[in-house]
């Protein structure tokens, strides 16, 4: 794959990356309408959305989030979709070198190599597609504990060779190298597995409270099941996208003053990604 990109074009500019994120986010909105599918922006997306009508300035991706029920939904309609430009990688047998615990609607006409993960052949720039699920709110804590270990389990097993991270301490750094014999004895399949079993195992139409099992925000991300039964429409760039009406809850647990900029150090992108236009 390296070989391929040397001929490619590099996408360094965070505008054209956001445009081209724009765009699938589009086609995944017309998706959504003509079935009748709810869903919600979240994470840094809805704040955009809110805070600036669009884009977080700096921001390099789009999230987007789904009660489990919409979620398998619009994963089934997607596998029957051939559009040459947008195609939906998920955890299925479809598509065995994916082993994220999330869906991406990626755009085929880019390429993108995240970090020194293993990457699925059709990977290009994505809009990430978050499932929540039903949780027993008395056992939360060792529930997201549970999924914490298996996200990290699989993050291991499924990274080729190993780099500091910027984000990784000397402690963490070292407590990864001391763990990837474990995880990569079972593989990331046999954790995935695991997580989407954790994930499923409560419906979401049984429970006063679901949770985003495969984000980063754990105790965060816990909230009431009902504020996914209303939705507002949003300014985001030029058009208008849904929203969950109660986005004040989700973006306060999330961030707390979500209307005041961070420090300018701090306004950077997040993911450590390589882009390429085919």
């Amino acid at each position: 794959m390296n070989n391929i990109m040397i001929i490619m074009r590099e996408i360094t500019e965070t505008k054209e990356i956001q445009s081209i994120l724009l765009n699938i986010l589009k086609y995944v909105d017309k998706v959504c309408k003509e079935n009748n599918i709810n869903y919600s922006l979240a994470g840094g997306t809805l704040l955009g959305a809110v805070r600036h009508k669009g884009f977080i300035p700096w921001d390099d991706d789009i999230d987007i989030m789904m009660l489990r029920p919409d979620y398998e939904r619009f994963l089934e309609i997607m596998d029957k979709d051939h559009n040459n430009q947008f195609k939906c990688l998920h955890y299925g047998e479809n598509f065995p070198n994916y082993f994220y615990r999330f869906a991406k609607v990626v755009d085929l006409t880019t390429a993108v190599q995240e970090g020194e993960y293993i990457t699925n052949e059709d990977m290009g720039l994505y809009v990430d597609i978050f499932p929540f699920d039903g949780l027993d709110i008395k056992k939360s804590k060792k529930s997201i504990n549970k999924a914490l270990f298996y996200s990290r389990m699989i993050n291991i097993s499924a990274t080729k060779k190993f780099v500091r991270e910027k984000t990784d301490g000397t402690g963490k750094h070292i407590l990864k190298l001391l763990t990837a014999p474990f995880a990569k004895l079972f593989g990331w399949k046999f954790w995935l597995k695991k997580h989407e079993k954790l994930a499923k195992k409560i419906s979401v139409n049984d429970i006063d409270n679901v949770v985003c099992y495969s984000g980063c925000y754990r105790e965060k991300d816990i909230v009431p099941r009902e504020i996914f039964n209303d939705y507002v429409l949003l300014d985001f760039e030029d058009v208008k996208l849904p929203s969950i009406a109660n986005y004040d809850y989700y973006l306060t647990s999330l961030y707390g003053d979500y209307m005041t900029p961070p420090p300018p150090e701090k306004r950077v992108a997040k993911h450590d990604l390589k882009i390429y236009k085919k």
